[in-house]
């Protein structure tokens, strides 16, 4: 007999021969026993891959019911080797074509687990059915009694209501916080304190509530939206509450915080107005302001002078910048290059923001902001209207050293790159010039006085990224280190690439490193990990900057890059369309932060690269990761940085 036949059946199908050993099994069988089909091999025991309740079948090791004639369908109970329980009918039917083999027998198995299933849960269906129904009686039943009581009850309810409403608005007026009610329609109560018609400015009775915040019209279609769940309580008040407005911006310029809390009907429980409290923080937040400047001040005193060298280097390079903005505002142009501006206010502030140099970091972002309003709307930047910020920039600059230059002991009128060496050495190099000649004087010179150790370039970045990994409720290890021993450099060709860096380094805590929470499902470290590693390549060094964050989706990239005209190399490709992220006015950011968002950081990067002759590539495994690698020139001698910046 021709057993393929039961191949396609929905019932379980297992053929045995005379000493119960498998000759044929169905897909059917294997997937009733959730046993893999190739594991259920001919000559192997049945009763090793599932066992049933009733021993007496033939197919159990000692039974002999349906060995000699066919049994009808009988319900049973098995138990797979898989670990899976479950109930079936089975029947077992002798092959007569196969008598000259030894005898086989067709055991049939019909599972009836489902058909228990269903049975039991419409049986229950129905029991929650009979209970609604009983439950919806009696709630009419209620109703009609509610329904004689109702006059008597408003009455009363009326009388008490008026008498809560005169002892309220005593109490509301006594307090410095405003207090109105506003129904499901929007629209505000008669009740209100006082207070409303100073902190909202308006008298909040009978209007909406929409009109009374000054909400924007282009926003009250969304505020509508989220008062209906609100009301119906789609899910707990104090979760949906937070979604509303939470700040009145009114004209007074004070800090008006506004809270929700539910009106619920005494017997129902449902909600039946809003009470809106408007509470003036601003003496609070100004508090909270000045210690938050307080703080950043007492952090930028501290890096200033735990990294004195790189401090004086950025007051060089700052001053440096607002040299080309002026430069720039004195061509008396009317289209000056947006992109070239917009690298050089990102620099600037990146690099102040880097010393927690405050005051320069809000009027840079202020401006950056003007910039990136400029150049959404197609508009140019005039020559007139960069004197007038560069003149801004300039004096928030100059104050700021007027009245910090003390603190490090030093004149900021002649900064750059500094370097502290013992007397002895000095001394000793002294005696060096008088033995030599020229040549050997500059090869000294250069090794005794320009070079240094190229890791002591990223030292001060360790807590730079910790205060950016805090201030985005990330949590990071300290930066890693690994750098070739012994490679000196001369650090002035770099100072460009360093001070941009910093944009590297906030990407990667921004998009790649993820919170603590989902670093942990996904199996990762609480605390994620960046890593700089530097090796000298001939007359190059290879600089590789890597995290173990979430990596970058090429697909979003290509999304981003469509919604933006960016153009892609090979659409195709997924390392081609990644390089897509150093395009300026690429992000992945929809809101605009201080730490991102602008599409600006990683092109500087690729400029202050590729103005040393340098070359920037990365690379990223979705889930994994990503590495930058920056390849730039070996500058140890002054001659080679010379040639560079003339060929320039």
């Amino acid at each position: 007999m021709d057993y393929s036949i039961f191949d396609s059946l929905i019932d379980a199908v297992c053929v045995i021969d005379d000493q119960r050993r498998v000759v044929y099994s169905n897909e059917a069988l294997a997937n009733l026993i959730e046993v893999r089909h190739r594991k259920i091999k001919p000559g192997l025991f049945v009763y090793d891959f599932v066992k049933f309740s009733d021993p007496n079948f033939f197919c159990m090791p000692h039974g002999e019911w349906g060995k000699q004639a066919s049994t009808p369908y009988k319900e049973v109970e098995f138990t797979a080797s898989s670990g899976k329980v479950g109930k079936v009918q089975m029947a077992i039917q002798p092959d007569p074509n196969a008598a000259s083999n030894g005898g086989r027998w067709v055991i049939l198995v019909h599972d009836v687990t489902l058909e228990e299933s269903l049975h039991t849960k419409y049986h229950g269906e129905l029991e929650q059915k009979d209970q609604l129904i009983k439950e919806l009686k009696d709630a009419q039943l209620k109703l009609e009694d509610y329904s004689h009581r109702l006059e008597e009850m408003v009455a009363e309810r009326t009388r008490q209501l008026k008498e809560a409403n005169r002892t309220l608005d005593s109490m509301l007026n006594c307090l410095g916080q405003g207090f109105l009610v506003f129904g499901i329609d929007g629209k505000c109560l008669p009740t209100y304190s006082r207070a409303c018609e100073n902190l909202l400015e308006v008298s909040p009775a009978g209007r909406f509530i929409w009109e009374v915040l000054k909400h924007p019209e282009n926003k009250v279609e969304e505020l509508k939206k989220w008062m209906i769940p609100l009301f119906m309580e789609v899910l707990p008040f104090k979760d949906l509450a937070p979604f509303g407005p939470n700040r009145y911006h009114g004209t007074h310029g004070r800090h008006v915080v506004l809270t929700y809390h539910p009106v619920r009907d005494e017997e129902t429980k449902k909600v039946i107005g809003v009470v809106l409290v408007a509470t003036d923080k601003t003496d609070e937040v100004e508090a909270q302001k000045t210690a938050e400047r307080e703080k950043a001040y007492a952090k930028m005193v501290l890096n200033m002078l735990k990294n004195r060298g790189m401090f004086l280097a950025f007051i060089g390079e700052a001053r440096e910048i607002l040299v080309d903005l002026a430069s720039l505002a004195d061509t008396q142009k009317d289209d000056l290059d947006v992109e070239y501006v917009f690298r050089l206010v990102h620099t600037f502030k990146g690099s102040a923001a880097a010393f927690s140099v405050m005051p320069v970091v809000e009027i840079a972002h202020e401006f950056e902001s003007n910039l990136f309003e400029l150049k959404s709307a197609g508009k140019c930047v005039t020559s007139e209207y960069l004197k007038g910020v560069t003149a801004k920039l300039q004096t928030v600059f100059a104050n700021f050293l007027d009245e910090n230059g003390s603190l490090l002991g030093v004149s900021f009128e002649n900064t750059g790159r500094r370097r502290e060496f013992p007397v002895s050495t000095l001394e000793a190099f002294g005696f060096e010039i008088a033995k030599t000649g020229p040549k050997p004087l500059l090869e000294n010179y250069v090794k005794e006085f320009v070079l240094e150790p190229f890791i002591g370039l990223f030292d001060h970045f360790t807590d730079i990224l910790a205060s950016i990994a805090v201030k985005l409720g990330k949590q990071i290890q300290p930066l890693q280190l690994n750098f070739e021993g012994g490679l000196n450099v001369w650090a002035t060709p770099y100072q460009d690439m360093l001070q941009n860096v910093i944009h590297l380094f906030r990407n990667m805590i921004d998009h790649g490193i993820e919170t603590p929470e989902k670093r942990i499902e996904s199996g990762k470290a609480e605390l994620g990990v960046i890593r700089v590693s530097a090796i000298r390549d001939l007359q190059k060094i290879r600089i590789c900057f890597e995290d173990d964050g979430a990596g970058i989706d090429p697909e979003m990239v290509k999304a981003r890059c469509l919604e933006r005209g960016i153009a892609l190399g090979n659409p195709a490709d997924a390392h081609s369309v990644i390089q897509a992220v150093f395009a300026s006015g690429f992000s992945t950011k929809d809101e605009v932060s201080e730490v991102s968002g602008r599409g600006v950081g990683m092109d500087a990067v690729k400029h202050a690269v590729e103005k040393i002759n340098g070359e920037i590539e990365i690379f990223s495994q979705l889930g994994q990761g990503t590495k930058v690698v920056i390849i730039v020139p070996l500058f140890q001698n002054l001659e080679h940085y010379e040639s560079l910046k003339q060929a320039a």
